[in-house]
């Protein structure tokens, strides 16, 4: 008797057969929990969810509420990259516009407008413009920069990326004006301007203009692009910089001294994140003037956060301790920021923080609202309040699991 083995054919039909059978049977699993979310409201959702943790079922209730958590995120939220990925991020000073590279391409947002442009490589580092209309592109070690930095000009709106506009020491960082017309970077002693379109170089101010608090280390350049073509100039290192305020002619003026770090975190007018969620912000209501901006002056156990309205204006200290990542809202006077692994406001006069029902890994807020990775890698973004539903959600997955302990 011959026996017929199956075929590849016959085996990947089986496949697809036994596939659509198991989605099948859990759909029908499935079916009486979905008609019960469509006949309820929301309110009668959460009476429902309490019953059943004060009846002990915390599993069913866990992942219950943990789906309807998803459910609710997604649906409030722009999903900009569903995969978790290797993303290089960079947000404009004046907080308009946000960038991001993966996978071969750099994608741009701003007031509604996404553009994206290929690029040949992962950069180490994306430095936008003052109003992300230009950036460039940062590259440690290409092959042929002889340990330098090497840097593209990616002119955004337009899609084009001019190649090896500049290579310099890795440890002084250029910026580019909004036009992208020309690059300001320093040799470590000195501070240079280059046109990108002629090439011309030339001595913007030599050593001499600069004061140097630590004679005996290698001092650095960090140049920040600001409104109308100008630039700060950070200058020191060991925790101590000296602010200089250049307006693109004459000479670099002294505006600050004691810079602990060159770090800047920027604000925003307006508090998006209120409300219940039934009414999106226009993007360009968020928006008007020149914000201020702020970075840490002082030593070490003593460091405060300095505010700063451009281009040289001081505005008040905060005593907020040493944070990563964090964004002054205006409107509320307190920072919006990612704190044990959700979005959070903190009050810096009373250095209270309120939770917000969003987890987050990462966030970046700009003119369209909140850009936040989520726990699983996505990367997505919100520009709309929370409603009751979601805090009670956050409420009811809390009480689950302290319950359930």
């Amino acid at each position: 008797m011959t026996v017929m083995l199956p075929s590849a054919r016959d085996w990947a039909r089986y496949g697809t057969v036994r596939t659509n059978r198991i989605r099948f049977y859990l759909a029908v699993a499935l079916l009486p929990l979905l008609l019960i979310h469509c006949q309820e409201t929301p309110e009668e959702t959460i009476l429902r969810l309490e019953q059943q943790i004060q009846a002990g079922r915390f599993k069913e209730s866990r992942s219950e509420i943990q789906e309807l958590i998803n459910q609710t995120n997604e649906s409030n939220s722009l999903t900009l990259s569903e995969k978790k990925a290797d993303r290089v991020f960079a947000v404009s000073l004046d907080h308009t516009a946000f960038a991001w590279y993966e996978n071969g391409k750099l994608t741009y947002r701003t007031l509604g407008i996404v553009k994206e442009v290929g690029l040949p490589q992962k950069p180490d580092q994306i430095i936008l413009s003052y109003s992300g209309k230009t950036a460039l592109a940062e590259y440690r070690n290409r092959p042929g920069s002889e340990g330098q930095c090497s840097y593209d000009l990616i002119q955004i709106i337009q899609g084009q990326v001019q190649p090896d506009i500049l290579q310099t020491d890795c440890e002084n960082q250029p910026a580019l004006t909004d036009t992208g017309d020309i690059v300001y970077f320093s040799d470590g002693k000195h501070l240079f301007m280059k046109e990108t379109t002629e090439g011309k170089k030339a001595m913007v101010a030599a050593s001499g203009a600069f004061k140097e608090k630590f004679k005996k280390v290698q001092n650095r350049f960090h140049i920040t692009s600001l409104p109308s073509g100008s630039i700060w100039i950070f200058f020191g290192e060991a925790g101590y910089y000296n602010l200089y305020y250049y307006t693109g002619t004459g000479r670099p003026d002294l505006i600050m001294e004691g810079v602990a770090s060159p770090r800047l975190f920027g604000s925003v007018p307006r508090d998006f994140l209120q409300g219940d969620g039934s009414e999106q912000l226009q993007a360009e209501s968020l928006f008007s003037g020149d914000p201020a901006v702020f970075f840490y002056t002082g030593a070490a156990g003593n460091y405060k956060l300095q505010m700063m309205n451009l281009p040289d204006k001081k505005g008040p200290e905060f005593n907020v301790g040493i944070r990563d990542d964090m964004y002054y809202v205006a409107e509320k006077e307190q920072f919006l920021l990612e704190r044990k692994g959700f979005l959070s406001f903190m009050d810096p006069s009373t250095r209270k923080y309120t939770q917000l029902p969003l987890e987050v890994q990462r966030i970046f807020v700009y003119s369209e609202g909140v850009a936040y990775v989520d726990p699983e890698g996505k990367l997505l973004l919100r520009s709309r309040g929370f409603s009751d539903f979601e805090k009670n959600l956050y409420r009811l997955k809390e009480e689950v699991a302290s319950e359930s302990r």
